[in-house]
């Protein structure tokens, strides 16, 4: 994290056979068209094993443009993370500190997370 200082990241743990990751994974992709976001970083990071055909098919299908394809291969972030399920959202501040986790899936396009998240860049 100590490389990607005074940015906001959002780590975004998901799969391709999650229903609710499928449902949020195009407003996540819009956060990135966003222009009052400056210093926002996203990577979201697909739990499952590494498969970059099956991966790139489902950005295509949902029409995902901006976000890069990130993997857990060996689930460091899991076991540090502790993370318990997909979707969960982690966010880091430009401190690189955890300040938030959302369990569950999320419209990142909510004009009221929108207002609280800008605040954070």
């Amino acid at each position: 994290m100590s490389d990607y200082s005074e940015k906001l990241i959002i780590l975004n743990f998901w799969a391709t056979w999650c229903a609710p990751c499928l449902k949020e994974m195009p407003s996540l992709d819009s956060l990135l068209y966003n222009k009052n976001f400056k210093n926002l970083l996203i990577f979201p990071i697909n739990m499952e094993e590494p498969n970059l055909k099956k991966t790139k098919k489902f950005y295509s299908n949902l029409y995902i443009k901006k976000l890069e394809i990130f993997f857990d291969k060996n689930l460091n972030f899991v076991k540090e993370l502790k993370l318990r399920g997909v979707p969960t959202t982690v966010l880091i501040n430009k401190q690189g500190k955890e300040f938030a986790r959302i369990t569950g899936a999320i419209n990142f396009q909510d004009e009221d997370f929108l207002n609280w998240l800008i605040k954070y860049d």
